[in-house]
């Protein structure tokens, strides 16, 4: 079963986004905090990450950075996820396996995202 890592500050979303994406038939890892998803990537092998933009401590386009210095990780599908765009930060995402969804707006984009990342679409 392929597995997502799904990061987001927002308790509500969190659970939102899980039940969503395992109704998708994918095995879902959830956690409130970045740094905590860092560490669950580098002992942990999943097909996709999905995180909030802006959270507190470490903000998505941060995680980018510090997921893409991981070798192993170089090419792993991100979409990061907000319900208010900054564009100055995915301006700066010059990143070919990171994608940018609205979060709560539209599910079917992210929906759409999410099986694009698996190769299911």
């Amino acid at each position: 079963m392929k597995k997502v890592l799904l990061i987001d500050d927002d308790a509500d979303q969190l659970l939102i986004y899980s039940m969503v994406i395992e109704d998708l038939g994918y095995e879902v890892v959830a956690t409130a905090d970045a740094r905590q998803g860092l560490e669950t990537l580098k002992r942990d092998s999943v097909d996709l990450l999905i995180s909030d933009l802006m959270m507190p401590g470490c903000t998505g386009d941060e995680l980018v950075e510090e997921v893409r210095k991981i070798e192993l990780l170089n090419e792993l599908p991100i979409i990061l996820m907000s319900g208010a765009a900054r564009d100055d930060i995915i301006e700066k995402l010059e990143d070919p396996f990171t994608l940018f969804v609205e979060k709560g707006r539209d599910m079917t984009r992210m929906l759409d995202a999410i099986k694009k990342c698996m190769g299911d679409l």
